[in-house]
């Protein structure tokens, strides 16, 4: 096993959207117990019909507070990993790159509709396309992401 040269570990930090859902799945909640116990009221909305906002509300919320993106780098290759419903890690060898080059786009472009995926790359990414595109020698296009660009291109850089 190859010593890292370069780890890092990113998290969903969109933490806007993760206050709206909350909020939802809070006004859903009070509302059900404001029409069923506070306030009865003559047509109160049904458990069915709570469950079936609440569920997908609840699963949603739960994901983005658990996603995460694991970077490691070492004299082989690069290992990316996203959690939790992934369980494998894409293992990129050196020798098998290409072409790599640095990405560095500001953090509002993920807002603007500057930050366009295309549909041809594979993409690993929590931070946008702040990072590195490798092209193997097979043709695949792939993004990788990072926080720190600055110590995952020194790390690159060293071992290229």
């Amino acid at each position: 096993m190859s010593k890292n040269i370069f780890k890092e570990k990113q998290r969903f930090s969109g933490w806007e959207v993760i206050a709206l859902i909350a909020f939802f799945i809070v006004g859903l909640t009070y509302r059900l117990i404001s029409q069923h116990w506070i306030a009865p009221v003559a047509e109160p909305m049904s458990f069915l019909t709570y469950f079936a906002f609440i569920i997908p509300l609840a699963a949603s919320l739960w994901y983005l507070i658990n996603m995460q993106l694991s970077v490691k780098v070492t004299k082989k290759s690069i290992c990316v990993k996203y959690s939790p419903l992934s369980t494998k890690t894409h293992k990129i060898k050196w020798k098998d790159v290409e072409e790599c080059e640095f990405l560095s786009s500001v953090p509002t472009t993920r807002n603007s509709g500057w930050d366009v995926n295309f549909g041809h790359e594979k993409r690993y990414s929590l931070s946008g396309r702040r990072g590195v595109h490798l092209r193997t020698k097979q043709g695949e296009d792939i993004i990788i992401g990072t926080r720190n660009l600055k110590g995952l291109k020194q790390a690159i850089e060293q071992v290229l």
